[in-house]
């Protein structure tokens, strides 16, 4: 967890054919799609479940527990998997971008996970060319930080109404 703070807003982005760093997780599974550059852990984790991790580990998002029927050998078990409630928060079929927030009140900050279908690892021909939403991103963390500190988003402005018992300190570039 993030300590009973406030929460850490994070805003992951991950292209789905990515051949450096799978969507699905890079592990030691030799049955798993290899990443690039010797990146593996023991555990194969993947993008969504990662954003899943953060958005209930860290910022605090309520908890939805499903339960389904799985089909494995021609016999049915039961299942159940433990994810957060998520909503599709951008969508841009165009350029192939689907993005998911996780969402419910007990949410202390943003997890937002963007899927892009056909950016590959965002390098070619250089990161700033292939790499769509940095206005995007940019709105992101001036929303979240306005939002955590109790302030007003205004979405026309893309400006923050601060309440007026908030002090401020430190260095302001």
């Amino acid at each position: 967890g993030d300590g009973g703070s406030g929460g850490k807003g994070i805003f992951l982005h991950h292209s789905l054919n990515d051949q450096f760093v799978q969507s699905t997780g890079c592990c030691h599974d030799p049955t798993m799609p290899r990443c690039c550059c010797s990146i593996a852990a023991d555990t194969c984790l993947g993008v969504i479940q990662a954003m899943n991790n953060w958005a209930i580990e860290v910022n605090r998002c309520q908890i939805q527990n499903y339960a389904g029927e799985a089909y494995m050998n021609n016999t049915t078990t039961q299942t159940s998997t433990t994810q957060v409630k998520t909503e599709i928060s951008f969508s841009d079929e165009d350029k192939g971008i689907t993005c998911m927030t996780a969402t419910g009140e007990s949410c202390v900050a943003n997890t937002t996970l963007c899927l892009h279908e056909h950016s590959g690892h965002f390098n070619s021909p250089a990161f700033a060319k292939a790499f769509p939403m940095a206005e995007i991103v940019i709105d992101f963390f001036a929303r979240d930080a306005c939002e955590i500190n109790n302030g007003q988003w205004d979405e026309a402005a893309y400006s923050c109404k601060c309440n007026d018992d908030i002090t401020y300190s430190g260095f302001f570039f």
